[in-house]
């Protein structure tokens, strides 16, 4: 009922000219919030969490599991992350001493979030408050389509948005602060590699290169082309569709 609901709703919305981003709007509100909140889940296991002694970005820093009934609202209640995870599992690590807070502001459909801690700074995430369309002959487009093999009735949408996100510090001087500071900048850094397009254009090629051997494979020695190419055909075709499905994030129980 409520996706007939909702195609009630675009069907009147294309008949008084809205423009798609305006009528997306909420939905893509929750759905960015929604991916943010997984950059910091992400971000909170390679900090803070089991995965910490294995990476670079390991911290000796006590960790607080935040669960989704914990979050600040409408955080909470996110219809995505609600149903992508199961509630009563999801857990968002951060540093014991840090809060979360969003707070609303004029004119902005997004809040801002505030990372604070009650003694060393904070870190803020703003969204500019326009989100866009990509047009088809977009670079954008171009890059995230060039896979797709969209049907004679698609209707395929690719929304983008801006946002900033910047760390503030104090008592720099201070030994103790360290681990903290730590771990805002690398949070910075973490979200640049999860979020930014910029980001995802400049590492593409090596990461292209880098997979030629998994996503492709190895030469049979007796290997005929024909097979070969249908074996890499099928496997690309595999991919692809396994790229189209929403990542579901490791979860940390209690």
């Amino acid at each position: 009922p409520r996706t007939r609901e909702w195609l009630n709703r675009r069907r009147q919305a294309r008949t008084d000219d809205i423009p798609f981003q305006n009528f997306i709007l909420d939905d893509h509100v929750a759905l960015s919030q929604c991916l943010l909140l997984y950059a910091l889940h992400r971000a909170g296991e390679e900090m803070l969490g089991r995965e910490a002694c294995f990476g670079w970005w390991g911290l000796d820093l006590p960790a607080r599991a935040w669960m989704m009934d914990d979050l600040p609202e409408p955080l909470g209640d996110n219809p995505f992350l609600r149903a992508d995870q199961r509630p009563n599992e999801w857990r968002l690590l951060l540093p014991a001493e840090v809060t979360l807070t969003l707070v609303s502001e004029p004119d902005n459909p997004w809040p801002r979030w505030i990372l604070r801690h009650r003694r060393y700074g904070q870190v803020e995430i703003h969204w500019r408050p326009c989100a866009a369309v990509a047009g088809r002959g977009s670079q954008v487009w171009r890059v995230l389509t060039q896979h797709l093999r969209l049907g004679d009735h698609s209707e395929l949408h690719i929304l983008n948005a801006r946002l900033e996100a910047r760390a503030y510090f104090r008592w720099t001087l201070l030994p103790r602060s360290d681990p903290f500071h730590r771990w805002a900048t690398g949070l910075l850094a973490r979200l640049e590699e999860a979020l930014d397009w910029g980001y995802f254009l400049q590492t593409r090629p090596a990461r292209i290169l880098a997979n030629l051997d998994w996503k492709i494979g190895w030469w049979e020695r007796d290997d005929s082309l024909v097979d070969a190419l249908a074996r890499i055909e099928r496997r690309l075709d595999d991919l692809e569709m396994s790229g189209l499905r929403p990542a579901r994030p490791e979860v940390e129980n209690d």
